[in-house]
Parts: C-alpha cells; sequence; structure tokens
C-alpha cells in the first residue's frame, strides 16, 4: 500500500494538520514551512517519532520523496541533534552534515540536484572553520578560501562560471584588505578593477577598459567618493576630471573635448547657478 495513501486516510482524521498516536507525529507544510491545516495546500509534510529520547524526524515532499531526515532533542524540536541529510526532489542528496544542540559541527557537504558537488565546509559550534570550497553546477570552482569562526581571512580566489578568476585579495577578521584585484571573463585575464582598502574599508578604486588602459581612477573616505576623480576613454585620453567631498561632487568639474573644455562648477554635489545649461566656463584647450 502506497504511503500516500495511508497519510491520506491519516489526513481525514486529522482537521488541524497534526496527527498524534503513541509519540507519532504528522505534520502539513506550506512552500515555506510555515505549519498549514490543509494536506490539500501542503508542499511537504513530516512524520516525527520518539527514539532513544531524541525525536526522529522525516521530511517528505508531498509526492513522497524523502526531503530531510535527521534527528531533534525535545519534544519541541527546537535543537537538531546527529546526522543530518537534507535530498532534492529527485532523490539526489542536497546536503548532508552533523548537528550538535543546534550548532553544526564537523565536515559540511552540499551537491546540486545533478550530482554535482556544491560546495564543502568545516563548521565548529555553528560558525565556519578552515579551508572552504564552492563549485558551480557544471563543476567548475566558484570560490575557495579560508573562515576562522565565521570571518574570513587570507587570500581569497573567486571564479566565473567559464572556470576564469574573477577576483582575488585578501581578508582579515573578516574585512577585505590591502589590494583587491578584479578580472574581465577573458582566457587572457584582463583587470577590470584594482581596489585598495585599509581597515575593511575602500580607499581608492582603477577601473580599466578590456584594452588594460584606465578608464576610471579615484579615491574614498569610509566608501564615499572622497578626494580626486578621473575618467578616461579607451585610448587613455582623459575626458572628465573633478573631485569629491564626503560621496558628493565638489568645485570645479572639466569635461574635455578634442579641442574645447566645459567647466562645471558643483557645491553640496548640485552644480551652481548654470549659465548655460550646467556648464559654467568654456574655454579652447588650444589657446
Amino acid at each position: 500500500m502506497r504511503l500516500s495513501y495511508i497519510y491520506f486516510i491519516l489526513g481525514l482524521l486529522l482537521p488541524y494538520g497534526l496527527f498524534a498516536q503513541n509519540d507519532t507525529i504528522i505534520s502539513y507544510y506550506d512552500k515555506d514551512w510555515k505549519i498549514i491545516d490543509s494536506k490539500a495546500k501542503a508542499e511537504y509534510y513530516r512524520i516525527s517519532f520518539k527514539q532513544n529520547g531524541l525525536w526522529q524526524v522525516r521530511d517528505y515532499f508531498i509526492n513522497d520523496s524523502l526531503q530531510m531526515s535527521g534527528a531533534f532533542k525535545g519534544r519541541s524540536m527546537s535543537f537538531e541533534h546527529g546526522p543530518f541529510v537534507y535530498y532534492h526532489e529527485n532523490g539526489q542528496i542536497s546536503e548532508k552534515g552533523v548537528y550538535h544542540l543546534g550548532k553544526r559541527v564537523h565536515k559540511w557537504f552540499a551537491w546540486y540536484d545533478n550530482g554535482q558537488k556544491k560546495y564543502e565546509i568545516d563548521f565548529d559550534a555553528g560558525l565556519p572553520v578552515g579551508l572552504v570550497k564552492t563549485w558551480y553546477e557544471n563543476g567548475n570552482l566558484e570560490s575557495i578560501g579560508k573562515f576562522n569562526y565565521g570571518l574570513e581571512y587570507g587570500i581569497w580566489g573567486y571564479y566565473y562560471k567559464s572556470g576564469v578568476i574573477k577576483a582575488e585579495g585578501e581578508w582579515e577578521n573578516g574585512l577585505r584588505k590591502g589590494l583587491w584585484k578584479y578580472y574581465y571573463d577573458l582566457p587572457d585575464h584582463p583587470y577590470k578593477l584594482l581596489q585598495v582598502y585599509e581597515n575593511g574599508y575602500l580607499i581608492a578604486t582603477t577601473a580599466l577598459w578590456k584594452n588594460g588602459k584606465t578608464h576610471i581612477e579615484g579615491n574614498f573616505l569610509k566608501d564615499k567618493r572622497h578626494g580626486a576623480w578621473k575618467n578616461y576613454d579607451a585610448s587613455g585620453k582623459l575626458i572628465f576630471e573633478g573631485n569629491y567631498k564626503n560621496g558628493q561632487q565638489k568645485g570645479e568639474w572639466i569635461r574635455y573635448f578634442k579641442t574645447s573644455k566645459h567647466i562645471y562648477e558643483f557645491k553640496n554635489g548640485k552644480p551652481v547657478e548654470p549659465i548655460d545649461g550646467i556648464v559654467i566656463r568654456s574655454k579652447d584647450i588650444l589657446q
């Protein structure tokens, strides 16, 4: 006899989505895992029973495929305890590892529904520690680095789905540190962006064209644009420059053209009393 038929009969006896007999509980849940009183609207259901001082739990998709197997301490099932295995709806394992009193411990693994590994992470008292690796669904590495009780440290590498490196840089106590390099998704790894961090704050940035020439360069103060900023075209020619103060444009900004330049005046991030549009002055560069 199919499990679904048995649960259908139990459901007829269960006006509030919950059935209990001999320390066995059956309950129904919606797509967000909120308990509901209707099996007809359920996306999942749970069978819980007491064994060896723990509540053994089996969660199922509504089509009777196993979604999770594990154990909890206490009738309220507040703390996961012991080995847990989670499943995709197609039957592939999605994640497995061990809990101790509600906190993840030891090594945890996860997989995509095609069986490809998604990540492997060591936990101690619920926090990631040591080397961490994540992969894309196609099997290519997505990221690699280290945690110290939930805080990133050391050199981390991040990759595009194609396998080309995407970014690399150093963490210290969960804060970015020093030079970070970002790359275009191209085989020869041209730089896309260079950023410098100090005490976790971004202090300088340089964006580059695919040909390697500078596109934008500027400075920051506590993650806000501050100081001189310049924009260049793909040939390396300066086309725009000016200053920021605490994230707002300030003073004169100059837009360069082939034979002339336009000067814009800013105060508190807004143009000052424009004379011609927002152009304050126009000068011939050749003079």
